[in-house]
């Protein structure tokens, strides 16, 4: 079963052959927007909720199709962000198809049921991941020119572009049931990696740990946090008393699509809003 969280239209949607679908497939969510080249607001922008994470990929697709008015349009170009937990980052001085392979086998397993990707960033960084491969070959099924990459990938683009990091920059996403969590240090990535969680208390374990582990100086880092952190979650209050900077994601410029999303933070939708197309 899925069930639609939020569908957004401009009266351009109608118009697929000039936009670039953007798809983030994770295992209790899935995003679409469609952008055209070089414009902010979304045509359409669509969040759905997986509720049963074990089905078939088809059968997922089938479902969201029917509740979608984007999905059942054609694109002339696609990308898909996969954000599954099987992915590392290696330096590309040390990337071959051959050391992604062991490297993600000796930290999560061998897998027969699961293609290998990888996706070169800048700074000298590959993201190496796994995907299923009875949905990627779904997804290249449906979808032309498609082109597939992981959620740290999208992540760590904004990330590495950006001239305004502090010395010490964690970035907290939130999705259904997982969080991303990414730390900084004098602009070179630390960690980046992805966590399952039931409950509030989750979270703080795993910030706390790293803190510690890193050895954080609290008054001089900034979490940045983003996604769906519901209002009964982690306060600000609890934050502040791991990290000296507490900061929530935001859209600016964008008045269209926060006035039909008002219902939710501003951050609610960010993940997905501000992938790179």
């Amino acid at each position: 079963m899925t069930r639609k969280i939020i569908g957004y239209y401009s009266d351009t949607l109608n118009e697929p052959e000039t936009g670039r679908l953007t798809l983030e497939i994770g295992q209790r969510q899935l995003a679409c927007m469609v952008r055209k080249p070089g414009q902010k607001t979304p045509d359409g922008f669509e969040l759905f909720d997986i509720e049963d994470e074990d089905m078939e990929p088809a059968d997922l697709f089938s479902s969201i199709q029917s509740g979608s008015r984007i999905l059942t349009r054609g694109y002339p170009n696609t990308r898909c962000y996969y954000n599954t937990p099987e992915a590392l980052i290696m330096p590309a001085a040390k990337f071959s198809p051959a050391a992604a392979e062991d490297f993600l086998s000796l930290v999560f397993g061998e897998s027969q049921e699961a293609d290998t990707r990888h996706d070169r960033l800048p700074g000298d960084l590959v993201t190496i991941y796994r995907v299923p491969k009875s949905l990627h070959e779904l997804v290249g099924r449906n979808f032309v020119l498609y082109q597939p990459h992981h959620s740290f990938s999208g992540l760590l683009e904004q990330v590495i572009a950006r001239k305004d990091l502090p010395s010490h920059y964690l970035k907290l996403q939130f999705y259904a049931h997982h969080f991303i969590l990414l730390y900084m240090k004098q602009g070179q990535l630390q960690l980046i990696r992805s966590f399952s969680y039931q409950s509030p208390q989750d979270v703080l374990y795993h910030l706390s740990n790293m803190a510690q582990q890193f050895h954080i100086p609290a008054a001089e880092a900034l979490i940045e946090v983003s996604g769906m952190l519901e209002a009964d979650g982690i306060s600000q209050k609890q934050l502040h008393a791991l990290f000296g900077h507490v900061q929530f994601d935001s859209i600016a410029g964008d008045e269209a699509f926060l006035s039909a999303t008002a219902l939710y933070p501003a951050y609610y939708f960010t993940p997905a809003y501000n992938l790179p197309a």
